[in-house]
């Protein structure tokens, strides 16, 4: 056994020492050389520990950090060291799309099958043959399961994982004590973050990818799921009655629904309904090329501790060329060239309450206001007065990096009152022209951005689904007209 090839668990980095340090002889006797993977589900969830771990956890946490941070500075992500006679070297792998790993197989909501996924994917495209070092039975089942060899590192002879010194010890009691003494106390943290990231600009179909039938198939759902009532039924569902003579008078109060409407409404479905037949797959492309354009910084913000924290402040800064957009924006560049009619209804006159708008006015002061300056395309700046304890804000924050930029860069910062130290991290998307076959075209129509009006968002995501469904349904004929035929012949 000359070179042996190893993806890991999240728990080998945190629970037995500096992972550099590792006796892979004693694992792999007769071993000269260990390509150890660190796959994106692992990465992960060694990011989220950096402000989470404490005592020899944060330790293994800081060691792995000086790992991707020497890996950050090779072009394919790759740290090389040595221990002992044996040279090692750590791969970080990139992030796969969900479409790319085997949903059937794996449970991908399931981070340790997720991991394992990963891996199996990376050993496919690499042509290698490999294991998995873990140290919890969950993992080490599923990647046995799959017919990958599962290793529990108890094969090495020392105990490798660390207990906190005397002196450390002393300190935790010290805090645990003082803790105790004041009370409660916020404690807001960054729980999760992408910092690395790939967003894919649409450059054409790939070969295999039918995108004509494709958007033939999507239109016909379009007309069949708009949801949209007739005229007549819109007429009968507010009592709307025809004048004689071509008159139309409002009978029965102010803002009634009026004949004159309706038939405005059945012009404009009309219109609607020629517009979809007209569209081509010149306008499909189109608008692939603006949704592409669109990427994401997403974080989540938490107050783990047991206090609510005050002025909570959550700021992103590109340190790129690229710039912040308001989804709104791009309504008018994603709409198709098509408008959706609205029914005609009753005009409602709201009474505003007051009792109603005060009590929004207080529960404002728990939620993250944006109060960027508007002129910046930049910076965004979000303020929370008093962020709840044991509660959480999901940011996604939508930009557009420069055709020509390779990777946008953006700095995320969070400060409060209660925070010490302000925390800092930086996201980098790297911007790849990419041939996009079904799966990418669904995931992109499915408007994860909110770049699409609401309207045309719900229908677009409604034809989809029954798009996806039809095929489901042909598909399982398919099988059934296959099996009777074999069932006929034998």
């Amino acid at each position: 056994m000359g070179h042996v090839h190893v993806g890991t668990d999240t728990n080998i980095f945190l629970h037995f020492g500096n992972v550099e340090d590792l006796k892979w002889e004693k694992l792999f006797p007769g071993v000269s050389a260990v390509t150890v993977y660190v796959c994106a589900q692992v990465q992960k969830e060694l990011d989220n520990h950096k402000d989470t771990s404490s005592g020899y956890m944060r330790k293994r946490t800081r060691h792995y950090q000086q790992i991707l941070r020497s890996a950050e500075a090779d072009d394919g992500y790759v740290h090389r060291s040595r221990t002992g006679a044996t040279e090692v070297e750590f791969v970080f792998l990139d992030r796969p799309r969900d479409s790319e790993l085997d949903g059937e197989a794996f449970d991908l909501t399931e981070d340790d099958s997720r991991i394992v996924a990963q891996l199996m994917l990376a050993a496919t495209a690499r042509r290698v043959s490999m294991s998995l070092v873990a140290n919890d039975a969950r993992p080490l089942r599923v990647a046995r399961q799959h017919g990958m060899q599962g290793i529990r590192p108890d094969a090495w002879e020392q105990d490798r994982a660390e207990p906190d010194t005397p002196e450390l010890a002393r300190l935790r009691a010290e805090n645990r004590e003082l803790q105790a003494r004041l009370g409660a106390h916020p404690s807001t943290v960054i729980s999760r973050i992408d910092e690395t990231s790939e967003q894919r600009i649409f450059d054409g179909f790939d070969d295999a990818f039918d995108a004509v039938g494709f958007f033939e198939a999507l239109k016909r759902n379009l007309l069949a799921c708009h949801d949209l009532p007739t005229p007549r039924e819109v007429a009968q569902r507010h009592q709307v009655v025809r004048q004689p003579f071509g008159l139309d008078f409002e009978i029965g109060g102010f803002g009634r629904v009026t004949g004159r409407q309706i038939d405005g409404y059945a012009e404009e479905l009309e219109t609607f309904e020629r517009e979809i037949e007209a569209l081509g797959v010149d306008d499909l492309m189109h608008l692939l090329q603006k949704l592409s354009q669109v990427s994401t910084v997403a974080l989540r913000v938490e107050n783990v501790g047991t206090k609510p924290d005050e002025a909570v402040v959550v700021e992103l800064n590109i340190r790129s060329r690229a710039q912040f957009i308001d989804p709104e924006a791009f309504h008018a560049l994603t709409d198709f060239g098509i408008e959706l009619p609205s029914p005609p209804k009753p005009l409602d006159i709201a009474i505003p309450n007051l009792a109603e708008q005060l009590a929004a006015r207080h529960a404002h002061d728990h939620l993250f206001i944006e109060v960027s300056d508007e002129a910046s395309e930049r910076s965004k700046r979000f303020l929370c007065k008093q962020f709840q304890h044991g509660t959480e804000e999901e940011f996604v924050v939508p930009f557009v990096p420069p055709s020509d930029e390779q990777t946008a860069v953006v700095e995320v910062s969070v400060r409060s009152r209660h925070l010490s130290q302000t925390i800092v991290r930086r996201v980098r998307s790297a911007v790849v022209l990419s041939k996009f076959g079904k799966d990418d075209v669904v995931a992109l129509l499915k408007d994860p951005h909110g770049l699409m009006a609401e309207e045309l968002r719900c229908l677009v995501g409604r034809a989809l689904a029954a798009l996806e469904t039809s095929e489901n349904a042909d598909e399982a004929s398919l099988s059934d007209s296959g099996t009777a035929d074999l069932e006929h012949r034998l």
